[in-house]
């Protein structure tokens, strides 16, 4: 098989020969039963289809000839079987110097991630708006997370783009975090094209990065899954300096307490009733520092809450820093 050729690319098939075996002038370049190039003298090639491909020819030392086909714009039509055959005596031969069928892929575009965590079980779901073909993915977690469960699945939906078949692959990514000590978690998504169903096609993917932040916290019984906010304090002093907090609070409520101002945080403090007294006094200190600092807000994304019973064992807090 040769090497994979990525569509709307350029691709060359290199290879050279022994010009005293046979004459230059009786090689063909052939895909499938189509004729592509022929040798035209020593020195040259005539080019059946001049603007899809061209052939060069170069010598090297020991009377070798070197061969250069490039095809100039990769499309699903270039797939097939190329090969090297040369007419002598009236009968024609193939030539081992080139015999290999080739593919042609479609990197995976326009890939996205989301992460949703559901009890003790991360779930990730992956998605490609084109590929060819099917796309795989491969998750590798972050250092000393390596033993943890991952469970993938998968759908693939079909669609035809200027003739031509393209797929929208989505992969379901399942990590159980149940037994994960507190530390950072780094979750890598390579999506790729199934080409070859080797190893090799990982070089044609696209990897995506998830990282977390596995914090203990005791007595709440509760798993929270948030995304980075970062304040500036906007106050000389400071120095621009960021501060990250964790904030486990109903999206709804959160966004309230910070676009009022001090007073307006009265109010809004007495309807934290729906929270337990922990996030209580976390919610309280957060406001009090986001009037009287001047922080503003950066960066926000709103976090959301999840209750998950413990029996007799500490409850965790998930924290997403980063999500690219």
């Amino acid at each position: 098989m040769c090497m994979p050729a990525q569509e709307t690319n350029t691709y060359t098939f290199d290879f050279q020969l022994i010009q005293r075996l046979f004459d230059l002038s009786e090689l063909q370049i052939m895909r499938d039963e189509v004729v592509v190039s022929v040798g035209d003298t020593d020195s040259s090639f005539i080019d059946y289809f001049e603007t899809i491909a061209q052939t060069d020819v170069s010598r090297v030392l020991d009377g070798m000839i070197s061969i250069r086909l490039t095809i100039r714009n990769v499309t699903r039509h270039d797939q097939g079987n190329w090969r090297t055959n040369y007419l002598h005596n009236g009968r024609l031969y193939q030539s081992p110097e080139l015999n290999c069928y080739l593919k042609t892929f479609v990197q995976p575009q326009d890939i996205w991630c989301q992460a949703k965590l559901n009890g003790a079980i991360l779930d990730v779901r992956c998605n490609t708006h084109k590929t060819f073909p099917q796309a795989l993915c491969v998750v590798r977690l972050s250092k000393d997370s390596t033993h943890e469960l991952v469970r993938i699945d998968y759908t693939h939906e079909s669609f035809l783009e200027d003739t031509s078949s393209y797929f929208r692959s989505t992969c379901f990514i399942s990590i159980n975090i149940s037994n994960l000590a507190p530390k950072e978690l780094g979750v890598n998504v390579t999506m790729y094209p199934n080409v070859t169903n080797t190893p090799q096609d990982l070089n044609y993917g696209e990897v995506k990065s998830l990282h977390y932040n596995l914090i203990e916290q005791h007595g709440i019984e509760t798993h929270t899954l948030c995304t980075v906010r970062e304040f500036v304090d906007t106050t000389p002093e400071a120095e621009q300096k960021t501060v990250n907090m964790n904030l486990p609070l109903e999206s709804t409520l959160f966004t309230k307490l910070v676009t009022e101002d001090k007073t307006s945080h009265e109010e809004s403090s007495e309807s934290t009733d729906l929270i337990n007294e922990h996030a209580f006094v976390t919610i309280s200190l957060t406001c009090v520092m986001l009037v009287s600092l001047g922080l503003v807000v950066h960066k926000l994304v709103i976090c959301r809450r999840l209750r998950k019973r413990q029996n007799d064992q500490d409850n965790h807090f998930y924290e997403v820093i980063d999500s690219a």
